[in-house]
């Protein structure tokens, strides 16, 4: 088989036994290929004819074996410069002629004095050509034409838009096969393409058209549609229209396509209420059309990533640990004891008045609790860290439990007549007080820390 440099059409069988016809379909200006698949002796005696150039009842021959090594045409053939056989037999006709070249062909083969025969219809057809007026406003009526001339079967065509086949009228005339579709345009009808497909046997063709529909500006909007934004974030002002319409958009814009413009939020608008406007227009004809729209936005601050930290409640809880620690290990130089105060009987003098010392010690470390309290309020949860549980109170030298005391967040410092807080003539030395209330003092820090540390932990 040789290779040619347009399409070949193939053969449709419709019966199979020796001397039955064949039909076969090509496309003018194209090339079609003819086998002659029956016996051939040795060596071989192959001819090839046909009846469409033919004047009388006899066929035209084409071909012979007979005297040929070349394999050369009958130069008689009026044909002849458009034929052509190989080494199988098989005869290609090239450019083929709508008007001359549809009709019977037939190959016959002799072997031991037996003839073979195959027999071909060659049905020509043109490639199918749309027309009609595709340039239109909007509301006026089109009507879309697809013809195919042939010679031969007949073919059969359709129209398809968008893929779907639409309903068309039949207009046909003798070897001229016409399908028509009318409608009236509108916007979505702008840029559409219409397919016609008209099909030869097993042959298809196919040809479109594009609709140009010229229509005033419409459909302006903004995209997407929500009223608070992120610097980063864009916004689109578009519209329809043909030609395309113009498009204004302030604040200035960043990018732009054909009816489109883009915004991109700008850091400087953070906590902002913007205002943004858009206009839209176009002219069709003598008919300018002018579309705005407005819109307000809130700008919101970009989310911001936070290390992690740990909570104030870790926070102040470390706060006390530590105050607790310095306290227990090593008091202030004020709360040492260098020795203790006697008697003239000898006898140490101690004199406790724990519930005296309390309230003037343990005041300002409660009311630091009571305000970290305040600033990081406990929860419901029982295993909240700073809810204060129910703890020992001193009283006169005795330890009784009782519920957590409630601390007056305004009493900041000790009363006057505390012993911390007295002032002392100038000159005098309370040796036997000092000592005494550093003991007790001492004692009632110790033992409220510890009871802090508990309650942190």
């Amino acid at each position: 088989m040789m290779s040619l440099s347009v399409i070949l059409v193939a053969a449709l069988w419709t019966l199979f036994a020796d001397g039955s016809e064949i039909s076969i379909y090509g496309i003018a200006g194209k090339s079609v290929r003819l086998l002659c698949d029956v016996p051939v002796s040795d060596p071989p005696v192959v001819e090839w004819s046909d009846f469409v150039y033919s004047s009388d009842r006899n066929p035209s021959i084409i071909f012979r074996t007979e005297n040929n090594p070349h394999f050369e045409m009958v130069s008689t053939h009026q044909n002849h410069r458009n034929y052509m056989v190989d080494g199988d037999f098989a005869l290609t006709i090239n450019l083929l002629n709508l008007e001359d070249d549809a009709g019977s062909y037939s190959c016959r083969s002799i072997v031991d004095g037996n003839v073979h025969t195959r027999h071909y219809y060659l049905t020509v057809g043109d490639s199918p050509k749309c027309s009609g007026n595709v340039h239109l406003f909007e509301g006026n009526s089109t009507t879309l034409n697809c013809e195919l001339a042939y010679s031969g079967e007949n073919p059969s065509s359709k129209w398809f838009h968008k893929g779907e086949e639409i309903e068309s009228t039949d207009e046909s005339e003798v070897r001229l096969a016409k399908k028509v579709v009318s409608f009236v345009v509108g916007p979505d009808h702008d840029q559409s393409r219409y397919s016609c497909r008209m099909s030869i046997g097993n042959i298809t063709e196919e040809c479109s058209l594009v609709l140009d529909v010229k229509y005033l500006v419409r459909d302006l909007r903004f995209t997407p549609v929500k009223e608070r934004f992120r610097a980063g974030d864009e916004l689109q002002c578009s519209a329809r229209g043909n030609p395309m319409p113009d498009i204004a958009l302030l604040p200035a814009h960043d990018n732009s396509g054909p009816g489109w413009k883009n915004l991109s939020i700008g850091h400087h608008w953070e906590g902002q209420r913007v205002h943004i406007s858009c206009t839209a227009s176009n002219t069709v004809g003598s008919v300018t059309e002018t579309q705005s729209s407005n819109l307000t936005i809130q700008v919101s601050a970009p989310r911001k990533m936070h290390p992690t930290t740990a909570s104030p409640v870790a926070e102040k809880g470390r706060t006390v640990q530590h105050r607790v620690r310095h306290s227990s290990t090593s008091p202030p130089p004020h709360m040492k004891r260098d020795k203790d105060h006697t008697t003239p009987g000898g006898h140490h003098k101690r004199t406790h008045n724990h519930q005296h010392h309390h309230s003037t010690t343990t005041t300002p470390i409660l009311n630091e609790a009571q305000h970290d309290m305040n600033e990081f309020p406990a929860g419901d949860d029982k295993n909240d860290p700073i809810s204060v549980p129910v703890t020992p109170q001193m009283t006169h030298g005795k330890s009784e439990p009782s519920e957590a005391k409630k601390v007056d967040p305004k009493v900041t410092k000790a009363p006057t007549n505390s012993v911390a807080g007295a002032k002392l003539a100038p000159g005098k030395t309370n040796h036997a007080g000092q000592v005494d209330n550093n003991i007790g003092l001492l004692s009632t820090v110790i033992f409220l820390l510890f009871n802090l540390i508990l309650t942190i932990y």
